[in-house]
């Protein structure tokens, strides 16, 4: 139990051909993440929070994405890869290329708990972008690009 949830977690496959240091890696990968405490991007600004996906993309510290994506869940599929990486290492590579070059390309369009922020990304540093933004309980989060 974890802060009175039931969290289960199953391999299944048939015995002896599934290799013991995968079924060890998949249960000791297991993590759960409370949605209802402040991430790092309480009290920050949607410009701040896309240049954490940035700074992120520089330095390799990918459990820093862990808590940008909605806790609602209603971010898209790219936003959400993004959010993984802090605990998925598939893309990481792709990612780094893509967002290492990345700056924000100008200022924030607000408009009550959604946002609007331009950028730049890819390989050279020079496609445009916007990433959208909500808010959710003063905090701002990812939620498609």
């Amino acid at each position: 139990r974890v802060d009175g949830r039931l969290c289960q977690l199953m391999v299944l496959g048939v015995k002896g051909e599934l290799p013991e240091e995968d079924v060890e890696r998949y249960l000791t990968s297991f993590q759960v993440y409370d949605h209802a405490k402040p991430s790092d991007s309480e009290g920050t600004g949607p410009e701040e929070v896309l240049q954490t996906v940035f700074d992120v993309a520089n330095t390799g510290d990918f459990e820093a994405l862990s808590n940008l994506c909605d806790p609602l869940g209603e971010n898209d599929g790219d936003t959400q890869m993004i959010c993984d990486l802090s605990t998925v290492e598939t893309n990481r590579e792709s990612f780094v290329e893509y967002f290492s070059k990345g700056k924000i390309a100008g200022e924030a369009v607000v408009n009550g708990d959604s946002a609007d922020v331009p950028f730049l990304f890819g390989p050279n540093g020079d496609d445009d972008e916007t990433m959208s933004l909500i808010q959710r309980d003063g905090i701002w989060y990812l939620l498609d690009f």
